[in-house]
């Protein structure tokens, strides 16, 4: 990797991303590379369902901007494939779930957290029912149920605050741009993926890694992004904004138009220093999630790496090492990108 590209890699990366890729190259050039673990980079992209297998390569590849030959030779559409078997197990378990939040207009996260749950059981193979329960912000987060058992689930993330800013401040952007764009021409029903180089988005003396837009700002940044996306849909030639990296537009969708971020991250082993506070915080407020009396069981579900840059935390068998009383039942770690889990406390092996 030449110096421009790799300045370029790092230009779309988060702050403790970025600084992780430094390091490495700094000791790979001094030659302080012994016993480093390789960097794990990760993309990610949205890609309509409606697509066909062929068609859902193409998308990829103009995401990533790659070659096509290039998504195959990583044996993508397999994995596409798995991917898809997953999801729809998942979704058949959390629909009815899905349909009350959507019917009660709940908080986006809420909608996360049944997702990281449907998929946390179909990778356990665990065989219960989610219970529908009487308003959205019920404690514990979920119930779940079978003949003998009613188990209730307390949901919550390693989460890195600065790079979740950074993302929510970006995406809130991208909205903007969103708004602009269907404003014009409410009829658009494309799928936009767009990659942005975030230490290049600046307003005056302002960057969006450092510094808060006003709304202002944040609109003159979402119309010169809306801007660009419209000259594409157009065919029109105008110069690409410089913390645009890439954007590839998808016409297979039912839905209004929708931008969504291509995130660009590492996924970062040095996660421990996070989970004590986390889940000392969910130890405080036991009492809350225990006071249905009629539960047989409290688990806590830690998830550590979502599809996201702020929670890309590889998970690590080197955690079960690390000695735990909880006051609840069962504690799992789930790693919501390869969806293996650990089970990292349990009352039962503790009392034998």
């Amino acid at each position: 990797m030449n110096s421009v590209n790799f300045q370029e890699l790092l230009d779309k990366l988060p702050p403790a991303d970025r600084q992780i890729m430094i390091d490495h190259f700094v000791n790979y050039i001094l030659g302080k590379n012994d016993g480093q673990t390789d960097i794990v980079f990760r993309r990610t992209a949205k890609i309509s369902t409606l697509a066909t297998e062929e068609e859902m390569v193409k998308e990829i590849a103009a995401a990533f901007g790659q070659s096509e030959d290039d998504i195959r030779s990583q044996n993508v559409p397999q994995k596409l494939r798995e991917i898809t078997t997953k999801y729809k197990s998942a979704e058949a378990l959390t629909t009815d779930f899905k349909n009350f939040l959507t019917q009660n207009n709940a908080r986006k996260d809420k909608f996360e957290e049944l997702f990281d749950l449907g998929n946390f059981l179909v990778a356990t193979n665990l065989n219960y029912k989610i219970q529908i329960p009487d308003k959205i912000e019920s404690v514990p987060d979920f119930i779940l149920l079978d003949e003998d058992k009613k188990i209730g689930v307390e949901h919550t993330r390693i989460m890195d605050k600065e790079s979740k800013s950074l993302i929510q401040e970006t995406k809130s952007i991208l909205k903007r741009a969103e708004h602009i764009l269907l404003a014009r021409d409410n009829q658009r029903k494309q799928l936009i993926n767009i990659s942005i180089s975030y230490w290049l988005m600046n307003t005056a003396n302002k960057s969006v890694v450092n510094n808060r837009f006003s709304i202002a700002e944040k609109n003159q940044l979402a119309i010169t992004i809306a801007d660009y996306i419209e000259s594409i849909l157009l065919n029109k030639e105008i110069v690409k904004p410089s913390f645009i990296d890439n954007v590839s537009v998808s016409d297979r969708s039912l839905h209004p138009l929708c931008i969504e971020i291509n995130e660009n991250y590492v996924g970062k082993t040095e996660y421990e220093s996070l989970i004590l506070p986390v889940l000392s915080a969910k130890e405080e407020k036991y009492a809350s999630y225990s006071e249905d009396k009629t539960l047989t069981e409290l688990w806590l579900l830690v998830v550590l790496n979502g599809v996201s840059a702020p929670s890309s935390y590889i998970l690590s068998s080197d955690i079960l090492n690390n000695p735990f009383s909880s006051q609840f039942d069962k504690i799992f770690f789930f790693d919501g990108f390869s969806h293996e889990s650990f089970l990292f406390y349990s009352k039962e092996k503790t009392a034998t």
